[in-house]
């Protein structure tokens, strides 16, 4: 979506796009670390990289289970063959 112009020659690059696309990336990214950083502060055995690691792998989880129960919903649904 970074890079797909809107309408014919507008740039590829434009600050709307970044403005709206990457800085809620880079922001989101920013709040797994900060997890993953709260996380460590528990007093676990692990690394403050590990913790990361999990606050990432656990949202990638999330998200993918929030796909599979909407697909099956819509399979239920009839709107899927």
């Amino acid at each position: 979506m970074l890079v797909v112009p809107g309408y014919p020659g507008e740039h590829y690059l434009s600050w709307a796009r970044i403005a709206y696309g990457v800085a809620p990336t880079v922001l989101s990214m920013g709040l797994f670390v900060l997890a993953g950083w709260f996380w460590s502060r528990s007093g676990g055995p692990a690394s403050l990289g590990t913790y990361v690691q999990r606050a990432f792998v656990g949202a990638i989880g999330l998200v993918a289970l929030f796909w599979v129960g909407l697909t099956v919903v819509a399979h239920l649904q009839g709107r899927m063959p």
